[in-house]
């Protein structure tokens, strides 16, 4: 299931509806001997702001046992039957999910307080990265609950972050750097794990698409540029650098063309999938705080360090 820090809501699909999930993603309500049918009708909205496009989910709530992330919790969600909208929710980087989980801080996430309500998880922190190794540039996706899932000396910064109505994680940034170009008038950026892009402001897109000598590319719908240059962003928070890899907002079309995982909007800054790649962070929400760590591995003790963490899920 896909982890949703900008939303309260979950759900899962319905199996006889969405058979073409395959069975280990969709619930399949005749095989449940625990489920509590209610007659309440759930409407979800994911707009486009933080999603791939703007949709809606609709089904009725259920109450029954329901594993994700290591966790075995008894919970209402919602069992999704109608999905519309130009985006899909469910899918993420073209690959089926069985529904999503709100990860928000906003109130009224039952799963998310009934999985930090387990006894073993004694804080109440999300940490998640994709691990990047050197050795063998391979990555692996890693989410952690319980407390901190770095080594101290991979620490980069720790950023607060107030509440908001709407329960983002949302932090300063004191700048942005690419290429040639440095920014020092910066909005606030948003986490986003439903993304897989990086969302700027006119004027900082503009230079991200200068520094890379990007160009629009009609049959692709989006800019392109070299894949054989290396131009990182890099995001200023605190007195720390958290580089946006450029393998990771690109996209490798062949014949050196990749395609920037770029998207413009009005004001604000979102930082979806390729922001995680590298770069780990543990979210509090308690101190209303994010961690900023290094998660590359470059000698055989990052690869362990990072790599247990994989056995907290």
């Amino acid at each position: 299931m896909i982890v949703d820090l900008t939303s309260t809501h979950s759900f899962v699909l319905d199996y006889d509806k969405f058979s073409s999930h395959g069975k280990n993603n969709a619930f399949n309500l005749n095989n449940s001997t625990t489920k509590l049918n209610t007659t309440q009708e759930f409407r979800y909205q994911y707009s486009e702001e933080y999603n791939p496009g703007a949709s809606e989910v609709s089904g009725f709530i259920f109450q029954d046992e329901l594993y994700a992330l290591g966790s075995v919790v008894n919970v209402s969600f919602g069992v999704a039957q109608r999905i519309t909208g130009n985006d899909d929710p469910s899918v993420f980087d073209t690959l089926p999910n069985a529904g999503r989980i709100g990860f928000s801080r906003a109130p009224g996430a039952a799963i998310r307080d009934a999985m930090f309500a387990r006894e073993d998880r004694l804080q109440r922190i999300l940490c998640l990265y994709v691990a990047v190794l050197l050795l063998d540039e391979g990555t692996f996706p890693v989410i952690t609950m319980g407390g901190p899932a770095y080594r101290p000396s991979l620490l980069r910064t720790i950023a607060p972050s107030p509440p908001n109505p709407g329960g983002l994680w949302t932090f300063n940034v004191n700048r942005i750097d690419v290429g040639k170009f440095h920014i020092t008038e910066v909005p606030e950026a948003t986490l986003s794990t439903t993304l897989d892009a990086i969302s700027l402001p006119t004027g900082l897109f503009d230079k991200v698409i200068m520094a890379t000598d990007g160009h629009f590319d009609e049959s692709v719908g989006g800019f392109v540029a070299a894949c054989s240059q290396d131009i990182p962003i890099n995001v200023g928070v605190n007195n720390a650098t958290i580089p946006i890899r450029y393998d990771a907002y690109t996209k490798n079309l062949g014949e050196n063309r990749c395609l920037l995982k770029l998207r413009k909007t009005e004001e604000s800054i979102a930082l979806g999938a390729p922001f995680f790649f590298s770069n780990g962070v543990c979210l509090d929400y308690d101190a209303n705080e994010v961690h900023f760590f290094d998660a590359t591995a470059r000698d055989e003790d990052d690869l362990n360090a990072l790599s247990a963490n994989k056995r907290i899920w």
